[in-house]
């Protein structure tokens, strides 16, 4: 798997705490919090108080005045702890269903982040994944708790966690795309977990195809890399297309034939046979051979659907090679349809800049037969 880039990296070391948007490190400010348990481990019912983990085994002391400590190891056979919340916990997460949201995201903190760290041992062994996931549904709703809100699930282990807290990541995901927040947004992205269930995986899908469009290409390959790990999915599948296109754009021709290699044989007519010709066309266009670019790009062109993503390019790219090919009257006619039918993306404002810089159109020269008075 390809590492995140150095931003992502330093993105995630920064949000390893989860800070309040007036600086508060709730993790710091909380998470150490003693947890009053009972271990009802082998049929016991001992009421004790869980203040740690060491190298494998959970620290619990009997009574918090007294520093004696006992290691019980995680992987004990049939460990069973029950967590009975606080009252000012439930009562704070009444205002979730009054859709008090801030709230209850008050109250219920000093309760929920002492549990954080115990996150990775299963539900049905330690009883505290509803109340963190009660706390997790009020601060994606709550408003003005961004900062905390990132923080909080890039701290999450949410490969160990039931999906709704990935689809509450995926609203978050969303919710920082709309704010142009791309990096926070992949460096979220890159915690969650991708299967071929639920609604995550054309999610993301999505993610990737609109930062490709706005040209964050090394993000997109990022993503359409992870998704088509993901196999015997169609999102898998079509990401392998958009593997090769971004290698493309990013100049790594051999890793962009590999991946038309994987595709495998597609037949006109047949979903993606016009993204592999216009990444196949795009690849000749580096390589200097318009006339074997031109082949490519005009048998996709008859097979493009013209709602397809790449419809606007595959057509401004028959334009160019015309126009390289010294057809300028082609040319602008492909560039005008461009203009016309796709003005608001990349390849409408494209073409109008081609079609500024092309030379004036040729006027046909009149024939002796036009100049005979009649």
């Amino acid at each position: 798997m390809r590492k995140l880039s150095l931003v992502c990296t330093l993105i995630l070391v920064f949000l390893s705490s989860a800070y309040g948007q007036d600086g508060t490190d709730y993790f710091k400010q909380y998470g150490n919090k003693p947890i009053p348990v009972t271990n009802r481990t082998g049929g016991a019912d001992t009421k004790l108080f869980l203040v740690g983990e060491d190298r494998g085994d959970l620290i619990f002391r009997y009574n918090m005045n007294d520093n004696r400590e006992i290691g019980v190891p995680l992987d004990t056979e049939g460990l069973l702890l029950y967590y009975m919340a606080p009252k000012k916990l439930l009562e704070a997460m009444q205002a979730i269903d009054l859709e008090d949201f801030e709230v209850a995201v008050q109250g219920m903190r000093s309760g929920i982040y002492p549990l954080i760290p115990y996150l990775e041992i299963p539900q049905n062994r330690f009883n505290i994944h509803p109340y963190v996931e009660r706390f997790a549904y009020a601060l994606i709703n709550s408003e003005g708790n961004d900062d905390e809100t990132v923080a909080f699930f890039q701290r999450i282990p949410l490969t160990k966690l039931s999906p709704v807290f990935s689809t509450y990541a995926i609203q978050l995901v969303e919710r920082l795309v709309e704010q142009k927040k791309n990096r926070e947004a992949m460096a979220l992205l890159d915690k969650l977990p991708l299967t071929g269930e639920g609604s995550i995986l054309p999610r993301i899908l999505y993610f990737a195809n609109s930062l490709r469009k706005d040209g964050n290409i090394e993000e997109a390959l990022f993503l359409y890399q992870r998704i088509q790990q993901v196999k015997g999915t169609p999102e898998a599948e079509k990401s392998v297309l958009w593997i090769a296109y971004c290698n493309v754009e990013l100049d790594r021709l051999e890793s962009a034939r590999l991946f038309l290699e994987q595709a495998g044989d597609i037949k006109p007519g047949e979903t993606g046979y016009s993204l592999k010709q216009l990444i196949q066309g795009k690849i000749l266009l580096i390589e200097e051979q318009p006339i074997a670019a031109m082949a490519q790009i005009s048998r996709g062109v008859v097979y493009t659907d013209v709602g397809s993503d790449w419809a606007p390019e595959i057509t401004y790219t028959a334009g160019y090679c015309y126009e390289i090919l010294e057809k300028p009257d082609t040319a602008r006619e492909i560039y005008g349809e461009v203009l016309l039918f796709y003005p608001k993306t990349m390849w409408g404002e494209k073409s109008k800049t081609q079609l500024d810089a092309l030379p004036p159109k040729s006027v046909p020269k009149p024939t002796e037969t036009d100049t005979e008075p009649s």
